[in-house]
């Protein structure tokens, strides 16, 4: 998992490096550099009666449905560095619902802050519909309410598939979802400490974002 982590931050910090050699003019020749702000958001229930088994002390077992809410909002800064290659700074917030109808006392509530960095990698400049792909590093630490007292921090480095939607010369339209996500780090409870990894392949709609991002 180490050698893995290294050779994405590698691979990283290299498309990056080769944006910057890209830097392009424009027709009067002056540097095409520019910046821009924006956000997204993602806002998500899922209430397709998912059953979870639960144990009392007396250890009898019953099963509850468990609804789940997301929401995410994740503003960011970013440097247009050529027409096709960007670099960003994203700070993502998330909150995690999830609401037991046998078990009310079980119900959790999950806190994660994310902070990191993107490069974003545009195919084409020939139309306002513009697909990319933007591989990221960030640091997350989460927390949760429930009795255990959970908490999740560590490193994540992922991939996400998105499109710009050129509105005018300064807005534009972003749509983006996982495809790749790896994370490692430590979980801990009030009793407990341990190291967790994990690693995901696949789209994942549930990490739908949608937002608008302004160009200087």
């Amino acid at each position: 998992m180490k050698r893995y982590y290294l050779t994405s931050i590698l691979s990283l910090l290299m498309l990056i490096s080769y944006g910057q050699k890209s830097e392009s003019n424009d027709k009067s020749g002056e540097n095409t550099i520019r910046y821009y702000i924006g956000g997204s958001v993602n806002f998500t229930i899922n209430n397709n009666n998912a059953t979870v088994l639960f144990t009392t002390s007396s250890g009898t077992i019953f099963i509850s449905e468990v609804k789940q809410t997301r929401l995410s909002l994740r503003p960011n800064f970013g440097i247009q560095i050529s027409d096709n290659f960007q670099l960003g700074f994203i700070t993502n917030y998330a909150r995690f619902d999830y609401k037991y109808s046998e078990a009310p006392n079980n119900d959790n509530t999950i806190h994660q802050l994310n902070l990191g960095i993107y490069t974003r990698y545009i195919f084409t400049n020939s139309f306002q519909l513009k697909p990319f792909v933007e591989p990221y590093i960030s640091y997350f630490h989460s927390n949760s309410t429930n009795a255990a007292q959970q908490k999740r921090y560590g490193l994540g480095i992922g991939l996400d598939i998105g499109a710009q939607i050129y509105i005018s010369d300064h807005w534009r339209l972003i749509m983006q979802f996982g495809a790749i996500s790896s994370e490692v780090g430590k979980y801990t409870t009030s009793q407990s400490d341990e190291s967790f990894s994990n690693l995901s392949f696949g789209i994942d709609l549930d990490s739908f974002r949608y937002g608008v991002e302004y160009v200087f």
